[in-house]
């Protein structure tokens, strides 16, 4: 439940003392930590990326609040969540055409569902076809053969990993991900 992408990570700390590890434990979380804060010094903020996350799921189209650990995450890379509710940890739900409507100001699309390419998004959704964004990312490139997802077991403790993927992608550098593959 931690909203900080280095909150979540810290628990590393508590697993070394459950293993009897605390020193290394602590000196993996210090420079995991140092990393991270270096590419958050990295960034430049001044004019923030617009993204539009997610795709509906069960006729509910999530998107995170502005104090909510994804959104943290893009925020340090740069980017700011188009439709976050402000002060909220707590995800709101908006419809596909308010989605629409915001996918005109959206520089990128991230996380939309597991597809992996443009023919599978728009099978999902024909009004897909009309987003017209182009920078289109999911968090799905390491997925296991039962169809976990390691962005979500390894990246909690890898912050700093998803946060380099991030940037890479705001910025449209070629680069090799972690955790991302672009949408074509």
């Amino acid at each position: 439940y931690e909203s900080h992408p280095l909150a979540r990570a810290e628990y590393i700390r508590l697993f070394g003392v459950l293993c009897g590890r605390t020193s290394m434990a602590d000196s993996l979380f210090d420079s995991l930590q140092e990393r991270y804060l270096s590419l958050c010094e990295s960034v430049n903020r001044e004019e923030k990326l617009k993204v539009l996350v997610n795709m509906p799921y069960d006729n509910q189209w999530f998107i995170p609040g502005e104090d909510n650990y994804m959104s943290r995450l893009i925020q340090d890379a740069g980017g700011a969540i188009l439709g976050s509710k402000k002060n909220s940890r707590s995800s709101g739900i908006i419809s596909v055409e308010q989605a629409y409507l915001l996918s005109k100001e959206a520089d990128v699309w991230l996380n939309p569902g597991y597809v992996s390419s443009k023919r599978e998004l728009c099978a999902a959704n024909p009004l897909f076809d009309k987003f017209n964004i182009d920078r289109i990312y999911n968090n799905t490139l390491r997925l296991n053969a039962e169809g976990g997802n390691d962005f979500f077991e390894s990246g909690n403790v890898r912050p700093d990993l998803i946060l380099e993927d991030l940037i890479a992608i705001f910025n449209e550098e070629d680069s090799l991900f972690h955790y991302y593959l672009k949408v074509d």
